[in-house]
């Protein structure tokens, strides 16, 4: 049973070499499956976001709205649909750059997933800890 993956694992199609070539197919298969289980076995978090500037420079921050954990954000900002930085702030280093209004988180996904897609596909980095926010991606 194949559930409909969320964000990142969705992002870009299945490709034909790999549709065809059933070997390296199983094992991208089972690769997404294993994923399936993860994402699926992974505590349920509320997430809330904030925007600022415009849909062609600006930016989001992603934050868990739970209690009782390290408060920590994961602030990305972008120039021309393109990602200018990427970086995960501590509750205690926090840093405002401008007035940020509150975002739908899935509304800021949708404008997020393809743009971290892209990012990551022009061997663009991705800091140490961006797995915390993977439920959201």
């Amino acid at each position: 049973m194949h559930r409909s993956r969320p964000g990142i694992a969705k992002a870009a199609p299945f490709p034909n070499d790999l549709a065809e070539d059933l070997g390296r197919g199983a094992v991208v298969r089972a690769i997404l499956d294993d994923l399936d289980t993860l994402i699926s076995g992974a505590t349920r978090r509320e997430w809330v976001a904030f925007g600022w500037g415009t849909p062609k420079r600006g930016g989001v921050r992603l934050m868990r709205a739970s209690r009782g954990e390290g408060g920590e954000s994961l602030r990305i900002s972008w120039d021309s649909n393109e990602i200018e930085r990427i970086e995960i702030e501590s509750a205690d280093d926090l840093s405002f750059h401008g007035p940020e209004s509150p975002l739908d988180p899935k509304l800021a996904r949708e404008k997020l997933v393809p743009m971290v897609w892209a990012h990551i596909r022009r061997g663009g980095e991705l800091p140490p800890g961006i797995d915390r926010f993977a439920g959201l991606l």
